[in-house]
C-alpha cells in the first residue's frame, strides 16, 4: 500500500472540505452584496453572476404517488424483482 499517496489523499479532501464550508457561507454574503448587479467581473479572474434555481412545490397527490412509487421500489428490492449494479468508489473517514 502507498502510504504516501493515502496520506495526500486525506490532507487533499480535509482541505476541499475546509474550502467547501467556506463557500457556503460565503455565498449568502456576495449574493447580499451584489445587490442588483446580475453579473459581476472580478480582477480578470472570472465574473460572478446571479442565478435562480425553481424549487418545486407539488399537489398532494402527486406526493402522495411519489411516496407509493417510492415504497413500491422498496418493495421491488426486498422481494429481489429489482436489479442492481454495483460500481467501485473510494471511501475516506476522518478519525478525528
Amino acid at each position: 500500500m502507498n502510504k504516501p499517496l493515502l496520506e495526500r489523499y486525506a490532507i487533499v479532501k480535509a482541505e476541499i472540505s475546509k474550502l467547501e464550508d467556506e463557500i457556503v457561507e460565503l455565498q449568502p454574503q456576495i449574493i447580499l452584496d451584489m445587490g442588483d448587479n446580475e453579473e459581476v467581473e472580478f480582477n480578470g479572474i472570472g465574473k460572478f453572476s446571479i442565478g435562480k434555481r425553481r424549487k418545486w412545490v407539488f399537489p398532494a397527490d402527486i406526493v402522495l404517488a411519489k411516496e407509493t412509487l417510492k415504497e413500491k421500489e422498496t418493495e421491488a428490492q426486498q422481494l429481489g424483482t429489482a436489479s442492481y449494479t454495483e460500481n467501485p468508489y473510494l471511501i475516506f473517514s476522518k478519525t478525528n
